[in-house]
């Protein structure tokens, strides 16, 4: 039998793998994390196994100075809400969304829902979340009934416009201020994947935190987590993984080394909406120039007006799947 060659070595004497010895170097074997759940939970953990993360984003509160938004986030004490998040642990998130208890064990109690994951109570109520953000318990916003009061509001001064009748707004045609608020709403507040049109319920709530009114937070997120977790069929999106992250790890929850500890998301920055939307009309007018020239009708360019206009790409909200 022909003598085996030594294996060839770099200059720190490890072994190169190459063609003859990759079957025989050892791989490393990822860490698992076994979800902690009951019996009757197997069929929700089989739902959440596979969602991505809709993730919370940092406000560049410098890039707002001298601009109403910024007077309005200090007043109203929501600089937390637009902090850089904390390591954000996807396998805790799916175990409390999974465990998430949807029966009242008790009316007078402050923390009704009773939710543990691996075996630990996670203190979770309206209260709990309002204390993690550090903003004061506010009140439903009122009805609006004068939309173009909304339209004069969130509509740059120099290219106003009427509130539309088809009740949709355009993400891209907001003001540069509104549309960040967008953005950190997607995000934080009322998470969603969906930017490009705004619906009255969520135009709402934005036009609300434009002028000013102070939410109940707490209770707004409160019901938003509630609901997905009564609900998950359908939806596909974990949401306020960094919040549920923090809660568990102050419960002394036993957490595994963080898979989004080095996920850096882009931070919301005034400037960057601002080249952002110039990159859109930009592109917009050089498509408007070329049908000219191939002498089509600008009505049927794909980038007239009442085109959805996806600006802010670099702002939607970051999804992450692990």
């Amino acid at each position: 039998m022909a003598p085996q060659s030594k294996p060839s070595t770099s200059e720190k004497g490890k072994e190169i793998v190459d063609e003859s010895n990759a079957h025989k170097i050892a791989r490393p074997v990822a860490p698992t994390y076994e979800l902690n759940v009951s019996g009757e939970a197997e069929q929700r953990a089989t739902i959440f196994s596979s969602w991505s993360a809709i993730v919370e984003r940092e406000v560049d509160l410098d890039s707002l100075n001298h601009t109403t938004l910024s007077a309005i986030i200090h007043d109203n004490r929501w600089t937390r809400l637009c902090s850089k998040p904390h390591s954000i642990y996807l396998e805790v998130v799916r175990e409390f969304m999974v465990n998430f208890n949807l029966t009242i064990t008790d009316e007078g109690k402050e923390h009704a829902y009773e939710t543990h994951v691996q075996g630990v109570w996670v203190p979770f109520s309206p209260d709990v979340i309002g204390h993690f953000y550090g903003v004061p318990e506010g009140s439903d916003a009122p009805a609006i009934t004068n939309w173009s009061t909304v339209a004069r509001a969130i509509y740059p001064d120099e290219h106003p416009k009427p509130w539309p009748h088809s009740n949709v707004v355009r993400h891209g045609h907001m003001s540069d201020e509104l549309r960040l608020l967008h953005s950190f709403m997607a995000s934080n507040i009322t998470p969603t994947t969906h930017l490009i049109e705004i619906y009255p319920a969520r135009m709402t709530i934005l036009y609300q935190m434009e002028t000013g009114h102070n939410f109940n937070f707490g209770e707004h997120i409160f019901n938003i987590i509630t609901d997905l977790a009564s609900n998950p069929k359908g939806r596909s999106k974990l949401i306020f993984s960094d919040l549920i992250s923090v809660l568990c790890k102050r419960a002394q929850v036993s957490m595994h080394s963080s898979e989004m500890d080095k996920v850096k998301t882009p931070i919301l920055c005034l400037r960057s909406v601002r080249h952002s939307i110039g990159q859109v009309h930009r592109h917009a007018n050089e498509r408007r120039l070329a049908a000219e020239l191939e002498g089509k009708d600008e009505d049927n360019s794909p980038a007239n007006e009442d085109e959805p206009i996806e600006s802010d790409t670099l702002f939607m909200p970051q999804r992450i799947q692990r």
